[in-house]
């Protein structure tokens, strides 16, 4: 069966999908899906750190689907942050912040594409650019970047959080960054590739080990990503859970 058939269709016959399509100040398909998907499994996190934010998907959909739970996004691209702040302006369970998450705190060079979702701090892998051939850098720039355990000493961590991690292929250096952190997550849901898209992104099995270092066991696929001309999975969103807490239900 194809992506399509599993994922949009379902939405797009989903009254609550078709009224968020058209009163939300943004919607995807992609997070809407995860999201909600991830509510009906027993997930009601009191706070979401969105690391790798972009115009606002993921955060939107968990203000809305979430409305009780505080939403820290975070997001480096200049374009994109200005979008994110418009997407959440009237969401007041948001906070929004125009800063990258790493291993270290200082000023990297980021790396603009021309498909937004593909700018990352790494440079671009021939794998990737053969699956996507039209996601090209076209310029970089210099951003500010900081630890997830900097950037979340101030703030506050209801339980149980979720963190969602997408900064294509930097995954594990936020997670290296983060050690303090983690230790208030219950929840993690991040992007891991089968054929590594960004030059010095850790493959599947390297990230496993990667968490069950950091504490935390995989509990299953939430999403993937397909070749567009082979159909192979190269990528899937993971949920992680916290050693020592229960399960979300499947």
């Amino acid at each position: 069966m194809s992506r399509f058939f599993q994922t949009i269709l379902p939405t797009l016959l989903d009254p609550a999908s078709l009224k968020a399509m058209v009163s939300w100040p943004k919607f995807s398909f992609t997070s809407y899906q995860m999201v909600s998907s991830l509510a009906k499994q027993g997930l009601e996190p009191s706070t979401v750190l969105d690391v790798g934010a972009n115009v606002g998907q993921f955060a939107v959909t968990a203000a809305k689907l979430f409305p009780k739970a505080k939403v820290y996004a975070f997001e480096p691209h200049p374009d994109c942050y200005t979008a994110l702040t418009r997407n959440t302006r009237n969401l007041s369970n948001v906070a929004t912040f125009r800063v990258a998450a790493g291993e270290t705190a200082e000023e990297v060079p980021f790396h603009i594409n021309t498909y937004s979702h593909s700018s990352s701090v790494l440079p671009l892998a021939d794998s990737h650019l053969e699956a996507f051939p039209t996601a090209n850098v076209k310029e970089t720039i210099v951003v500010k970047m900081n630890t997830l355990d900097a950037l979340t000493q101030e703030l506050t961590l209801v339980a149980p959080v979720l963190l969602k991690i997408d900064v294509q292929g930097y995954e594990s250096a936020v997670i290296r960054g983060g050690r303090r952190c983690l230790k208030q997550i219950d929840f993690v849901v991040l992007e891991s590739s089968f054929k590594p898209l960004y030059q010095g992104e850790l493959s599947f099995n390297d990230m496993l080990a990667t968490m069950r270092d950091a504490g935390f066991r995989f509990d299953r696929p939430v999403g993937w990503l397909s070749n567009p001309a082979t159909g192979e999975i190269i990528q899937m969103d993971c949920l992680f859970t916290q050693n020592g807490a229960p399960p979300a239900a499947p």
